[in-house]
């Protein structure tokens, strides 16, 4: 959709309704010191986005802030921001939804690691800026990567078998991870990985079922918990030896109302 132009009625309606000076009187305030409206501006989503992109150039870093982490900003002012000199301004970049893959993808090369862990969790960052990022010698950018639902199957199945294992749980625990994945993780000797397989909506019936016959209570739990679990896992969850799986059986919603009945009536006899 087209913004409004300086000269067009409609802009002329949201500036007067929006409470903002007049388009003229803006680059007179940049050079006036007025650091408060030039800030409250920046930050505001009612702020045209040729008054966004004309602070995006202002001296103070606070004014630049405020537009980086505006979501109204345009791509290309937000491109120029993610080569800001000031660390803050490129991460609020990182994270603005607003900002274009393309911008991520530089970002994704940033020197400070803040900046490419902000990248590693946008859902908007490319599929090949991610699988550079899953190298990344920082654990928080990597942890990054496996939690974002974005990131590439191939870049699941290599940190599916990352040394540390809460790299493998942060795989685990994302729904978007392909079901060869979470088969194999359902099988990782740390029981945290385990658990979070267990819980992870995507799990299949197969691997639910066996988590049934896992010797940690709690990854029956989250499996008890599953709303995805089917019907027939539940059944053997609700003979569980220990009565908090039990519960939690009962109280899926998955589970059959006469089943359910069936459970409490004779929990309450």
């Amino acid at each position: 959709m087209m913004q409004p132009g300086p000269g067009s009625n409609q802009y002329r309606s949201r500036r007067a309704t929006s409470g903002l000076p007049p388009a003229a009187s803006l680059r007179d305030q940049a050079g006036a010191g007025w650091d408060g409206v030039r800030f409250g501006m920046a930050r505001d989503r009612r702020t045209l986005p040729d008054d966004l992109d004309r602070l995006a150039h202002d001296p103070w870093s606070g004014v630049r802030l405020g537009v980086a982490g505006n979501s109204g900003a345009l791509p290309g002012t937000l491109g120029r921001l993610a080569r800001d000199p000031d660390r803050e301004v490129r991460l609020l970049v990182a994270e603005n939804l607003s900002t274009p893959p393309r911008a991520l993808a530089q970002l994704a090369h940033d020197s400070e690691e803040v900046v490419r862990r902000g990248v590693a969790w946008h859902r908007q960052t490319p599929p090949s800026a991610l699988r550079e990022l899953a190298r990344d010698p920082s654990l928080d950018v990597r942890l990054g990567v496996a939690r974002n639902p974005s990131s590439p199957s191939a870049v699941f199945e290599q940190m599916a078998s990352d040394p540390d294992p809460g790299m493998r749980a942060m795989v685990a625990t994302n729904s978007a991870s392909p079901p060869a994945v979470l088969e194999r993780l359902a099988r990782d000797p740390v029981e945290e990985t385990r658990a979070a397989v267990a819980g992870n909506p995507s799990s299949s019936p197969t691997v639910l079922e066996q988590s049934v016959r896992d010797p940690e209570f709690w990854v029956r739990l989250e499996a008890a918990r599953n709303p995805s679990c089917p019907p027939a896992v539940l059944r053997l969850l609700l003979q569980d030896s220990v009565g908090s799986v039990r519960a939690a059986a009962a109280d899926n919603p998955e589970l059959p109302a006469d089943l359910r009945a069936l459970w409490q009536l004779a929990h309450n006899a």
